[in-house]
């Protein structure tokens, strides 16, 4: 096969196994991507795999981009090597170290701030198609900071996946795994109540919860646009993204005393060790350690300096 080829049987690969559609366009783009550098039968030598990765640790590239883009490789040569198109290939020596950023959140203030906008904006609305898309807003805000869910999860959500006598809703998650979460505010089963009276008046063409102005499920980037557009309304931190509700979620949980593996499965992580990154954001622990048992609290200086 040439190039063209195996490129095209292993992107069909990728489609039978158990990823997410996003996570397959992401692999197969960092292939042809590849491919556009190295598109001849050297591209599938070892000395092109080294060389494209030393050109990425090189540029100006995210760490994030880069680690994504060597896993990419690591599964396209997998894949070679598996089906005998080529030779075993060593990845260890293309091991990339991502420097580990801290997720960042937004504090309940914030958060404060970006509800009242929702509700105000109801209030405000001059006319009715406003006001629809006002409610629809505030369920799908309510939504990501009560559940923690990710926006691709909620995107993808059926009006069905609801229930509204358990408040309970049916998750679909990375790589199709499922999970159930529960609606525990009763503010924010307000929230979505009061949409689903609304919701016909946007005309839907299928089962999807939140529908655009054309009756179409929304997508992931129009449920980022919906978030960015309150948060500078709201004038809250000018860097967050709607995965900052996550975050915030996750963080709180573990600030008044959840349990680990309970985070987990709410968030939907594959491991805990995902998860026990929040546990460096959770500060409640460590300040109630610090004000009990730091050694400076406990000593004491006689000066005017300090009065």
């Amino acid at each position: 096969m040439d190039p063209e080829q195996l490129y095209t049987a292993f992107v069909n690969e990728l489609e039978h196994r158990d990823l997410g559609e996003k996570t397959i366009r992401a692999y197969s783009n960092d292939i042809r991507q590849y491919m556009k550098k190295y598109h001849d039968q050297d591209s599938l030598s070892p000395q092109s795999f080294r060389t494209y990765v030393g050109e990425m640790l090189a540029s100006n590239l995210k760490a994030s981009t880069i680690q994504r883009r060597i896993i990419s490789l690591k599964l396209y040569v997998n894949f070679l090597v598996e089906h005998h198109w080529i030779a075993a290939f060593d990845f260890k020596t293309l091991r990339f170290h991502r420097n580990r950023r801290l997720p960042r959140v937004l504090s309940r203030f914030e958060i404060q701030k970006l509800l009242q906008c929702l509700y105000d904006e109801q209030e405000t609305a001059k006319t009715s198609f406003m006001n629809r898309e006002a409610v629809r807003n505030t369920a799908i805000i309510e939504l990501l900071i009560c559940t923690g869910l990710r926006i691709g999860e909620l995107s993808l959500m059926n009006v069905d996946d609801i229930n509204q006598h358990s408040w309970t809703f049916i998750v679909q998650g990375k790589g199709s795994k499922e999970r159930i979460l529960y609606v525990s505010s009763l503010e924010t089963r307000k929230a979505i109540r009061q949409y689903l009276r609304v919701r016909a008046k946007f005309d839907p063409q299928d089962s999807a919860l939140f529908v655009n102005k054309f009756g179409l499920r929304l997508s992931i980037w129009s449920i980022e646009n919906v978030f960015y557009k309150y948060r500078d309304i709201s004038h809250i931190s000018s860097q967050a993204t709607a995965h900052y509700l996550r975050h915030s979620f996750a963080t709180e949980l573990l600030n008044n005393g959840a349990d680990l593996r309970v985070v987990q499965e709410l968030l939907g992580h594959a491991s805990i060790t995902t998860t026990q990154i929040y546990t460096e954001i959770a500060t409640v622990d460590k300040v109630n350690a610090l004000r009990q048992y730091n050694m400076r609290n406990m000593i004491q200086i006689n000066s005017r300096l300090l009065q």
